[in-house]
């Protein structure tokens, strides 16, 4: 078990009282609580014939901020989860690059609020021999696409305790832990309808969001995620027995068997348990982490005294043991010191030592009905999880029909119909009890971000809108809803129904796909330069109105212009006689001719009369001149559009072209799944 420095800063505020030691104590209570949580559930499951399931703490992990630089691990720290910004799959990520061979499994509990509410993520176990992920996986290489060969520990998952800002309940993440560890035992989200009951009993702890923990089956497996765990308990409990730490290199790609005869207690996990005096961790740097004089290390063994997770001698208690053990001279806190051993909290009050003990006394409950959580609950046996349509008589429930932002108010069961709090007369905008942040005078309740809403199938987020459980991403989703069985069904039986609209939508597809080829030839680039050239998008918006002027134009000019032989005529009696042959003179490419600067000019094939002189020269304005200028006409200069250059006079200028660089995407190796 591993905790990063996000939730040793949150601890040290709030249960530590920014004490060092105080905060190593609290995180080690915390592992221990869960992984007592979850041995509950876990012990108490027959999958198949196979029971007895229990989990131990072999290592403890508590990373201090002061490990991390600028988001980097310190040269002498190992810490692997510096990084500020992650979201939740690089975060798992990093908890899988170091090598965990040596145990079962490997969690990192964290205080990272994550995008969408996840409050876990896990590798998921498959029950075909060769394929990778899930428990008792070891350290190996994988192929990761562009990142090359990687190694791996895929044994992993991580869990967080904090929810759109709020820290979660206890046993919220206590059956987070459970649901992320059942992934690792190969059980995916509880699917068909018959694993999602909802309410009144609740869904079970592999349903894809969160449950509130205070339904009967919300601590509980459903039928398929039992079946699908027990076929990949069968295949690793045929696999060759391993023992962890005395092999933690890899043992090939195949499922190993890492599970051990269970023993009372494991010596060096800093977790104090039954068959112990103490145990402040396994190596003396762990002992004076925690501040732990009093208690010898697991790697004492076979060093003479007395011996490893046993209290030295004239020690009294063990701060490993509890709170109220005074770590300077290993002796028990009297109780008239007032020693608070645990801070006062929304159900339960503070709580000092008692001098009996070093472990800290059960808090005393404040009243049961106290609102708590925002009001969205009230206090139960010092928990907050009782129900507040409870003490008004009635009946919890979910509302299915309307807004998002509807859907995420407390809603209650009265004269047999579901009721928003809204329009209940116990929560009306004047009410002097339950009242709400931020909602003086405001009738209803609305539930806190996180909470389960539309029976179960979403949850409201941080803008208190029910969002839907997208267990498997959309694509996934798309996925299932075009290629379902039903539907493909569904699909045949409408064409063999309808085949003339099939035909008829066949035949309309095609000349739709003709007119959208017609309408994108006129956009693409062409060098051929007897084609137009393409047009954009302004000009294709504004054609139908370019086309009707220029029809127009030529309509006038056609109705009010001279005939092209006086024209003609005219342009004759200005220079020298021409015959009929003679090429008329192409509007589209004017003679390039400067002012002052002489032209040589062939003469034009097929003409008759006098020779035209070779040198035309316009001559100078103001300038007097006996014979008229020479009107010179002459077929346009090689060019095309093509090659503009040549057009300036110029040399011809060559075109480069941008060679385009394949990239190939890499896809992740195979034969990894991550489940949420």
């Amino acid at each position: 078990m591993q905790a990063d420095h996000k939730l040793y800063e949150h601890i040290r505020m709030k249960e530590g009282n920014n004490d060092p030691i105080r905060t190593r104590e609290e995180i080690v209570s915390l592992f221990y609580n869960h992984i007592k949580a979850v041995n509950e559930i876990y012990e108490g499951t027959n999958f198949n014939g196979i029971k007895g399931l229990h989990f131990v703490i072999q290592r403890t992990s508590i990373y201090t901020p002061e490990s991390c630089d600028r988001g980097r691990a310190k040269t002498d720290s190992d810490n692997p989860f510096c990084e500020e910004n992650v979201d939740v799959s690089n975060f798992l990520n990093l908890n899988s690059q170091r090598n965990h061979s040596a145990f079962c499994l490997a969690y990192a509990l964290t205080f990272r609020d994550f995008v969408g509410g996840t409050l876990g993520l896990a590798w998921v176990a498959s029950p075909q021999f060769n394929t990778a992920g899930g428990i008792c996986q070891v350290h190996q290489r994988y192929n990761e696409g562009s990142r090359g060969w990687v190694y791996r520990s895929l044994n992993t998952g991580i869990v967080t305790l904090v929810n759109y800002g709020n820290r979660v309940p206890a046993r919220v993440s206590q059956l987070t832990l459970a649901h992320e560890i059942g992934h690792n035992f190969g059980s995916p989200h509880d699917f068909p309808a018959e694993c999602q009951p909802g309410l009144p009993d609740g869904n079970f702890i592999m349903f894809a969001s969160a449950t509130s923990g205070d339904k009967p089956n919300n601590g509980k497996f459903s039928p398929c995620s039992i079946k699908n765990i027990s076929s990949v308990l069968a295949v690793v409990l045929k696999s060759m027995p391993v023992d962890p730490t005395r092999n933690a290199n890899p043992v090939g790609y195949g499922k190993r068997n890492c599970f051990q005869e269970r023993t009372s207690a494991f010596c060096g996990n800093q977790i104090y348990e039954p068959g112990e005096e103490c145990d402040c961790g396994f190596s003396q740097a762990d002992c004076d982490q925690m501040g732990d004089k009093c208690c010898v290390p697991h790697e004492a063994r076979g060093t003479g005294g007395p011996g490893p997770c046993k209290r030295k001698p004239g020690a009294q208690c063990s701060p490993s043991q509890g709170y109220c053990c005074n770590p300077e001279n290993c002796s028990l806190h009297n109780k008239n010191e007032e020693k608070i051993c645990r801070q006062e909290s929304e159900c339960s009050n503070l709580q000092t030592c008692d001098g009996r003990s070093a472990q800290c006394p059960v808090s005393p409950p404040k009243h049961d009905g106290i609102p708590c959580q925002d009001s969205t609950k009230v206090c139960s046996a010092g928990q907050c999880n009782g129900s507040v349509c409870a003490m008004f008589g009635l009946e919890d429930c979910f509302l299915t029909e309307g807004k998002p932002d509807e859907l995420c108010f407390l809603a209650c069961i009265k004269d047999g119909k579901c009721t928003s709090s809204v329009h209940l007369p116990e929560f009306a905008a004047n009410r002097t009890n339950f009242l709400q942040n931020m909602r003086k005078g405001k009738p209803g309740l609305i539930l806190h971000p996180g909470s389960p809403c539309n029976n179960y199938k979403g949850y409201c987020d941080i803008f208190r809108k029910c969002r839907s459980v997208d267990a498997n991403g959309p694509l996934a989703r798309l996925k299932n809803l075009l290629f379902d069985k039903k539907t493909i069904e569904t699909l045949t039986q409408w064409a063999q129904d309808n085949w003339w609209a099939v035909g008829v939508g066949g035949i309309g597809f095609l000349v739709i796909m003709a007119l959208f080829v017609k309408c994108c030839a006129v956009h693409t680039p062409s060098t051929n330069p007897n084609k137009p050239p393409a047009l954009n998008i302004y000009q294709t918006l504004t054609r139908p109105g370019t086309l009707i002027r220029q029809h127009r134009q030529r309509h006038r000019a056609a109705a009010g212009s001279t005939p092209s032989g006086a024209v003609a005529g005219q342009s004759r009696s200005a220079g020298a006689p021409t015959s009929r042959t003679t090429p008329s003179a192409r509007p589209s490419a004017p003679p390039l001719v400067a002012p002052q600067v002489p032209v040589a000019v062939p003469p034009p094939i097929g003409v008759a009369g006098p020779p035209i002189p070779l040198i035309a020269a316009i001559p100078p304005p103001g300038a007097s001149s006996s014979s008229p200028a020479v009107i010179v006409l002459e077929p346009p200069p090689p060019y095309t559009a093509a090659d503009p250059g040549s057009a300036m006079g110029g040399p011809k200028r060559g075109h480069r072209k941008n060679k385009r660089q394949a990239a190939s995407d890499a896809t992740p190796g195979n034969g990894k799944k991550k489940g949420k």
